[in-house]
Parts: structure tokens; sequence; C-alpha cells
């Protein structure tokens, strides 16, 4: 049977919410047309190609997906290996699931082909020559996760052998590497024996553990240079807005320099004070944006473990201890500046935080807080 006529075949018999369905496939001499359920959402490679950070957290919720997808897969009858695994194929909808695409090279376990699908970078060694099993897709997987963690492609990585070094491009924590490391084995007997040990290995190590309902991750543009993340046992969020954020000042100091300039010239009488003015007005306008930038500089650090959460609003420290907070939350009104990010309490209470921070840089703060607050 030919490639693409094994595809629609394939689509017929895979009943998942995660895969798209199979609408109707159209065969004319010379061409065959797959229809398929559209898939709302953004692929993970256009997800990295626009700066998309993805921190452990979104990293953990995408693997306990993409193992789940693997897992249906394997048992289904019979067990189906798709032998394409990487983030181009990997969409991510508005809901946060994850969907897994393009089964044009897809086998069922056993079956043999002369077409080769072996994409560099995410393909297992064994898949080069032309032989592939369910710890295949898993070697892939962990490729993905590698470019993720690392945003760098595989191939473009340092390696040993058959091993990407990969470890020193990402800030992930030891058992996140461990986990990656054993998908990754060049040797299939040295990955993870069933799909099911490796979503264990997730769930066991507490440093590792999602409840279910935490899977559905949210894409959203990575913070700025202001906010730095350090994971311990939880979450430490740094805010340090920089000299850059005030736009106002150059605007000031080039209103003084024109009404310098301008008293150079000889103007009419009724124009003569507007030189004056014009400095006085830059001079005051540098004043205060120097203060309301200093103002602003005050470094915010909020962290959030297993037992307390701690803001630190410049001299001033708040401590919440377990029991006391819910979570964060993002209070999304009409207007920009009205979009806050507070600390909810268990008496209902909602304390502001970072109330100068931008509005996606809020919701990403919020998104791996949540998480964060979560680990045990």
């Amino acid at each position: 049977m030919a490639r693409f006529e094994r595809e629609p075949q394939l689509l017929s018999m895979l009943k998942h919410p995660q895969i798209p369905r199979l609408v109707d496939a159209i065969k004319t001499d010379d061409t065959l047309v797959i229809i398929q359920d559209y898939v709302e959402g953004e692929d993970l490679s256009a997800a990295l190609s626009r700066g998309i950070l993805f921190n452990e957290a979104l990293i953990k919720s995408l693997a306990i997906q993409a193992i789940d997808i693997l897992t249906f897969l394997k048992e289904h009858d019979p067990p189906v290996v798709h032998r394409d695994i990487k983030p181009s194929n990997l969409i991510v909808s508005p809901e946060g699931n994850l969907h897994l695409i393009d089964f044009g090279g897809a086998l069922t376990e056993g079956e043999t082909t002369d077409h080769v699908i072996a994409t560099p970078g995410y393909a297992a060694p064994e898949a080069v020559m032309g032989r592939v099993t369910t710890a295949s897709d898993l070697y892939s997987l962990g490729m993905t996760l590698v470019h993720l963690a690392t945003q760098k492609h595989p191939s473009d990585l340092q390696s040993d052998g058959l091993t990407t070094k990969w470890q020193d491009h990402a800030n992930l924590s030891a058992p996140m590497v461990d986990f990656i490391n054993q998908l990754t084995q060049p040797d299939p007997n040295q990955r993870y024996t069933s799909l099911r040990d490796a979503k264990a290995s997730l769930s066991s190590n507490s440093q590792l553990a999602l409840r279910s309902t935490d899977s559905p991750i949210t894409l959203t543009q990575p913070p700025t240079q202001r906010l730095s993340l350090q994971r311990t046992n939880g979450l430490e969020i740094t805010y340090a807005p920089t000299d850059g954020d005030d736009q106002s000042m150059p605007l000031f100091i080039g209103f003084m320099l024109l009404g310098i300039a301008t008293s150079f010239f000889e103007l009419p009488e009724k124009f003569v004070v507007v030189p004056t003015l014009m400095v006085i007005i830059g001079v005051l306008g540098m004043i205060a944006s120097f203060f309301g930038a200093f103002a602003k500089s005050t470094v915010r650090r909020l962290k959030i473990g297993p037992t307390l959460v701690e803001y630190t609003d410049g001299q001033e420290s708040q401590v919440w201890r377990k029991g006391e907070f819910r979570g964060l939350k993002v209070d999304s009104q009409t207007e920009r500046r009205t979009l806050q990010l507070s600390i909810e309490l268990a008496s209902g209470i909602s304390v502001p935080v970072f109330r100068d921070a931008t509005p996606i840089e809020k919701q990403w703060i919020a998104d791996s807080a949540n998480l964060a607050l979560l680990e045990e």
C-alpha cells in the first residue's frame, strides 16, 4: 500500500480527542486528498520561532500530554508508531490541549516499509536504519523537549558519539534532566521500558509531579529582561524595571535643547518668552521623569514555595504561610492600566503585586506561579 494511502486508513481507526479526526479521503487517478478536523492553535515550532520561553512547568505539561497520546497509539489494536514526533507536528490549542498531527509516515508496529522517515535532530538512531518501535517515538519526544528547553535545534547542539550534549543549555531540575536523558538514550533498550513507566517517573518524583487537571498549557510571550525566575522547591520571581522603560526622558531633553537653540534666534517680541518656557518645561519634565523612573526601579521579589509565599516590595516584606493563601489571580479589566496581578489569600483578600509589569508579563507570571504552588 502506498505511503499516502496508508494514512487515511490509519486515521480512520484512531479515535482520540488529541488526534485530528479523519473526515474524508478523496482519491483521483493521481491525487489523494485527506480531509481532517481543523485544529486551531499554534505548533511548537512556530512558538519557538516567535520566542516563546518553555519553562519547566510547561515542558512537564507537554511531556505528560504527549505520553498520553503515545500510550493511546501503543495500546491501540494494532499498535501504531508515529515515526515523526517533532515540534512542527505538535499543536497547542487555545484551550491548552496538545494535538499530534501528520500521520503520513505512521506504521502499525511490526509493519515494514522501504520509506525511511528520519527528521534530522529528532529521529532515533535506529529510525535512520529503518527500524522503528514505540521507543523511537519516545526518543523523538525527548529531543523535542530538548529543543524546547534549550531554544536550540538538536542538530545545532554538540554531541559525543550518538549522545547529544544539551544539559548546559537548559535551566531544568536534576530529575527533569534525568527524565529527558532516559528518553534520548541512543540504545532503545536503555530508554523507558514502557510509556507508563515514563509517565510514572514524572509522577513518582515530587519535584516533577503535576496533577492531571494541570496538564493544559498556555503559550504566552516570554517576559522581558526585567523578569527572572529561579526554581528551587518552588518559584522565585524577581522584577527589576530597567532605565529603558521610561520613554519620556529623551522627549523632555529634546524639548529643552530645542528651547536653548531657539533662544539664539531673533524672534518677534510676543514669542521671546517661548524658548524660556520650553527650557523650563524640559527641565521640569526631566526631573519628573527621573523621580518617576526612580520610584519604579524598586526591585520586587515574589517567592512561592510549598509552605509559604513571601512578597518583598522595596524594604517591606509580607509572608503568608500554607493555608493562608490560595494562589495568584490576574484581574483583567477593560483598560490595560487596571490589570492587576494579585496574591489571593484564603480570607478572600487580594494583595496586588507587580503593579507596573505589562499584561503579558503578569499573565506569564501567573501561569508559572500557579503551577509552582502545586509542587510539593
